[in-house]
């Protein structure tokens, strides 16, 4: 049977040392920040946010380190529960506690990062408690705009059959 210690990361100065079946997630620290890189992986799954969350568990066990920073540099798609996974986090750990570092085009067009997340540098965006009223805003006025332009047409949604 193979010891649990073979399966654990390690840490070794400023990077932890994991499992040659998780290195394509790698944990580094800048001050109390943990920095978690998944390198080039574009499309994230179910198994990388599962790698993620267990690795953040690991994170909180230590408490050394209150706040995380997630390198989205290459992600152009993520599953569902990401977003709930950071949420999570922050209710624990508070306000400030999550960050996003270098996030592409694809991920800044995401509807949850326009509402809760903030620039605090360059490439570095904070998870907000609450969501952006101004852009929810607009958004209902998107919305809006879109069911009259709808109503206006004289299609009748209601009864489709959808």
């Amino acid at each position: 049977m193979e010891s649990d210690c073979a399966t654990r990361p390690y840490r070794r100065g400023q990077v932890t040392i994991v499992p040659k079946d998780h290195q394509r997630l790698q944990v580094s620290t800048e001050g109390k920040i943990a920095v978690l890189d998944m390198g080039t992986v574009e499309i994230w799954d179910g198994a990388d946010l599962v790698l993620l969350r267990d690795t953040l568990v690991e994170i909180r066990s230590d408490n050394r380190h209150p706040k995380i920073g997630i390198n989205m540099q290459h992600v152009k798609s993520l599953p569902s529960g990401f977003f709930g996974m950071l949420l999570a986090w922050s209710d624990k750990n508070g306000p400030g506690s999550v960050f996003i570092i270098s996030p592409g085009e694809s991920v800044r067009g995401m509807l949850w990062f326009r509402l809760f997340f903030d620039a605090v540098a360059p490439d570095r965006y904070v998870l907000r408690k609450e969501p952006k009223s101004r852009l929810i805003h607009s958004l209902e006025v998107v919305q809006s705009n879109e069911v009259a332009a709808a109503q206006s047409s004289g299609l009748d949604y209601a009864n489709a059959g959808c």
